[in-house]
């Protein structure tokens, strides 16, 4: 593999969620990795946004962008735009061009395709969303083909009310699991006042992304997680050569079910899980991946401790470059499909030098 380095300055709403995945069909359309899940699962049993527990014990965090105890993400460039976006604007041909966009203590990744769709994993909280908007608008985009929503937290899914709102949309993929929170009710109720479905994410359901690229969901593989983090819809993309794993917040458990599904789990490139928290990225799943980069999207000086040392030390023991959003702001990799991967930051060189053939 080739690396290339560029720098750049209620009940209600549960019955609204089954409504939308039932209108949707929730099909498998393909082969099931893990046990199928049978339709419809039950709410979590939080009554209410919690603000998150702050410390870095790696615990799990329940609505962890909640505005409540959750600062106002700090951004990788001034203002809502990015620097990045001066030099990477609009999809090309034959590259698969993957934005991690600092959105502070959350996720959000626009994926741009070679045919030309793009792929947006999560948007991060609401604080986010003036910049995610921002973000969308310089790359050119204008409609989001495929739209993830791995889990129903705050910091994944607040910035995605305004973008259901504010841009076209294709389809809609998020796992069958509710969460009693104002902020997943009024993503549900964005969505259907687009007239929008919700296809049901979950192991073993593909993607239809054209143009030699192969999407499918890994995970998750059950419906009875006690933690809402392991139901997070875990996407495998393969480009040419190169694959990406993206994760979402899912922790050991879910780790551990597709490890024994029997999935493919290798990927140069893996979004690490829960923004570097020790809850996930177990040596044995990172045993399975095998990757060469590792993206870890966290807010700057967090209140979680994210990513935990003995994660960054795992990482770096097995050799892995790691990129960081709260160290490097906006980081964009591009995959031709030789298999030649470049990686463009905002705020400076990646963390370590890796110069793979």
């Amino acid at each position: 593999m080739r690396f290339r380095k560029r720098q750049f300055n209620s009940l209600l709403f549960i019955i609204l969620l089954s409504l939308l995945l039932l209108a949707g069909g929730c099909s498998d359309t393909g082969p099931v990795l893990g046990p199928a899940l049978p339709g419809g699962q039950a709410p979590a049993s939080e009554p209410a946004e919690t603000p998150p527990q702050s410390g870095g014990d790696g615990g799990s965090v329940a609505d962890s962008g909640s505005a409540a105890g959750q600062a106002v993400p700090e951004t990788g460039a001034e203002g809502t735009g990015s620097a990045v976006a001066d030099a990477v604007t609009g999809a090309e041909p034959g590259l698969v061009t993957a934005h991690f966009i600092d959105v502070g203590q959350g996720d959000a990744c626009l994926v741009e395709l070679p045919g030309g769709e793009t792929l947006l994993i999560d948007g991060g909280g609401r604080a986010a969303a003036e910049r995610l908007q921002a973000y969308l608008r310089e790359q050119g985009v204008e409609r989001i083909d495929h739209l993830i929503a791995t889990h129903p937290h705050e910091d994944h899914i607040g910035g995605l009310i305004g973008v259901v709102e504010q841009f076209e949309i294709g389809k809609i993929y998020m796992p069958r699991v509710a969460h009693n929170t104002k902020t997943y009710e009024e993503f549900l109720e964005a969505i259907k006042r687009k007239g929008l479905r919700i296809t049901a994410a979950r192991a073993g359901v593909t993607m239809e992304t054209g143009e030699g690229v192969e999407a499918v969901f890994l995970a998750p593989c059950r419906d009875d997680y006690k933690e809402l983090n392991d139901h997070s819809a875990v996407l495998k993309l393969t480009y040419g050569p190169v694959s990406f794993l993206f994760t979402g917040d899912a922790e050991l458990e879910a780790e551990q079910d597709m490890l024994q599904s029997g999935a493919n789990l290798a990927a140069q490139i893996l979004k690490a899980g829960h923004h570097g928290s020790s809850t996930s990225s177990s040596p044995a799943f990172l045993e399975a991946v095998q990757p060469e980069v590792a993206v870890i999207s966290a807010g700057k000086n967090n209140s979680y401790g994210h990513p935990h040392r003995e994660v960054v030390e795992r990482l770096t023991s097995l050799g892995v470059e790691i990129l960081r959003t709260d160290l490097l702001g906006d980081i964009v990799i591009t995959v031709e499909h030789d298999g030649t991967i470049t990686v463009a930051t905002a705020g400076g060189e990646p963390n370590t030098d890796a110069s793979h053939e």
